[in-house]
């Protein structure tokens, strides 16, 4: 079994949105484990979606779309949230996560600049 890391890489995600297209459609589910931290843990998120949504024009217009709702400077923190919600509603339930692990890390936001 191939193990898999999408690490935290802010901008990156693309790339790796790329990489996870490419694991899904050659690999068969039960032939890797997913690992993901941060934008990783999207990336881990995306390959729970349907299958008919899993391409790089849906991920990019709903990025697109939260993106011209949100007001300037943007806030990545917001942004985030409402991706994930939005990928949340295209979850193919009868996925088995068997293979998928996410690491969370709970943030201490002593600082209101990081968010």
């Amino acid at each position: 079994m191939k193990t898999v890391y999408f690490p935290g890489c802010g901008f990156g995600f693309w790339g790796a949105l790329a990489k996870l297209f490419i694991i899904l459609d050659t690999e068969k589910e039960t032939h890797y484990k997913l690992y993901g931290t941060s934008c990783g843990s999207l990336i881990c998120l995306v390959s729970l979606i349907k299958k008919k949504y899993q391409n790089f024009n849906t991920i990019f217009n709903i990025a697109d779309r939260i993106r011209k709702e949100l007001s300037f400077p943007l806030n990545l923190y917001e942004l985030s949230e409402k991706f994930i919600d939005e990928l949340i509603k295209l979850i193919d339930h009868e996925k088995k996560i068997d293979n998928i692990y996410i690491q969370i890390t709970i943030i201490n936001n002593k600082f209101p600049f990081i968010h």
